[in-house]
């Protein structure tokens, strides 16, 4: 958007001047200029909305214009029609692009750059229908002042154009800040801290509604393995792919996150032992048949080893550190055991399968 403010800065200078010293035929390579920087604000919508941008097209807009002068150079008030018509084309596709928001709410930097585009669309309505002949007259002296009068709407409808895209692209990376403080950065789950903060909650309302809570440590076995055979970029693409397998099979009302390194997190809260046994069994098995570590020449099946705790009303021990201590103890039993299978503590021995 920076470039396509440079542009446009450029070609209403150009335009003032050469509206001064009478040259009508170098207005060329000012509206090529303006053409480029519709072609920059464009791109940088496609950009923002995360869709790939049609370079080539976006490319020829500027080619256009100067082909489109040429053909009229002879006749202004038709060259004038003309061009107003394919700038209004090119700001209905900027508008199509910017509505392309995926049901999400419209902001006020999208509003503010709705404002703008809608300016801009009605200026070159205007041009359509009503190019007199005063444009033909729009080199003489008397005719400056209204000319830079219609440039300065232009520019004051650009401005709001490209504040409404600063204001779109400042809540994106506010919005980007708060999501990184509060979600892992490369599985998109919920990070240490997060789950920490959300399981002391979840325990506080599990023991105020006089419920059970049970707790899933999930470790993806010999990962650092893993990287060392397949490379660090197969070791993230695993970490991901378990995460995706998690987030499909836990409850909506279950918390998931990654507690740190290959370990994942999973709190049910109101689930019985056997419940949520049953959900470790079943996490195992679907990991173990989905995931694989790749590189180019071969392949590793993923296995996970689970530790579970269920915190009952008989054994009312409700506190995070402790969950997290006895769940850890149920996961290295599991290792112990030779990995790829569960263990469960329940605050009696550990029972594997």
């Amino acid at each position: 958007m920076v470039c396509s403010l440079l542009l446009y800065g450029l070609a209403f200078a150009c335009m003032m001047w050469l509206s001064v010293i009478g040259y009508p035929e170098w207005f060329s390579g000012a509206y090529v200029l303006y053409a480029g920087g519709i072609s920059c604000s464009i791109w940088a919508l496609y950009r923002f909305q995360q869709a790939k941008a049609p370079t080539l097209l976006l490319l020829s807009l500027p080619v256009l214009t100067a082909f489109i002068f040429e053909i009229f150079i002879e006749d202004l008030k038709l060259r004038i029609q003309v061009l107003a018509t394919f700038f209004l084309f090119c700001y209905f596709w900027m508008l199509y692009v910017l509505l392309q928001r995926k049901n999400r709410p419209v902001r006020p930097g999208a509003k503010v750059m709705l404002t703008g585009i809608a300016l801009l669309i009605c200026a070159m309505l205007l041009r359509v229908a009503f190019t007199s002949t005063s444009m033909t007259a729009s080199f003489q002296a008397h005719a400056i002042s209204s000319l830079i009068y219609s440039y300065a709407i232009l520019f004051f409808a650009l401005h709001l154009t490209s504040s409404g895209f600063w204001l779109m692209c400042s809540h994106r990376a506010d919005m980007n800040a708060q999501r990184m403080a509060y979600e892992d950065g490369l599985t998109g789950l919920a990070n240490r801290g997060t789950l920490l903060q959300l399981m002391e909650r979840m325990l506080k309302q599990s023991h105020h509604h006089h419920e059970s809570i049970s707790l899933l440590m999930i470790d993806i076995d010999h990962f650092k393995q893993i990287n060392n055979v397949f490379g660090q970029q197969a070791g993230d693409q695993v970490l991901i792919a378990v995460g995706n397998v998690l987030q499909e099979s836990v409850r909506p009302q279950d918390l998931l996150g990654r507690y740190g390194g290959e370990e994942f997190i999973v709190v049910c809260p109101d689930t019985q032992p056997q419940d949520a046994q049953e959900l470790a069994e079943q996490l195992c098995a679907t990991i173990r048949d989905s995931v694989q570590a790749r590189s180019e020449f071969k392949s590793w099946p993923v296995t996970v080893s689970i530790g579970l705790c269920t915190c009952t009303q008989v054994h009312a021990s409700r506190n995070v550190e402790s969950l997290l201590r006895k769940v850890d103890l149920a996961l290295g039993e599991a290792k112990v055991a030779g990995r790829n299978r569960t263990c469960h503590y329940i605050d009696h021995p550990l029972r594997s399968s």
